[in-house]
């Protein structure tokens, strides 16, 4: 593989691990600002619950990305 090609993974697999700690970061956000206004009359838990789901799947789809392209030798 020459230079640029490794580069490019390189980059490509830095810019992976900020994507995932920042939806690791976001999805926690979310849990801690979800568990605040679970009190509120308007809090629609179902909604928030959904939202809180998407992101840690996100977050497990990156997990997963990274692992199988750190593994895969």
């Amino acid at each position: 593989m020459d230079t640029k090609s490794i580069k490019a993974i390189n980059l490509t697999l830095a810019e992976s691990r900020i994507i995932y700690l920042s939806t690791q970061k976001m999805a926690d956000q979310l849990e801690k600002e979800m568990l605040k206004r679970q009190n509120h009359e308007n809090f629609q838990r179902d909604e928030e619950i959904d939202k809180l789901r998407t992101m840690h799947e996100l977050s497990n789809k990156l997990k997963k990305f990274l692992n199988e392209f750190l593994l895969d030798d």
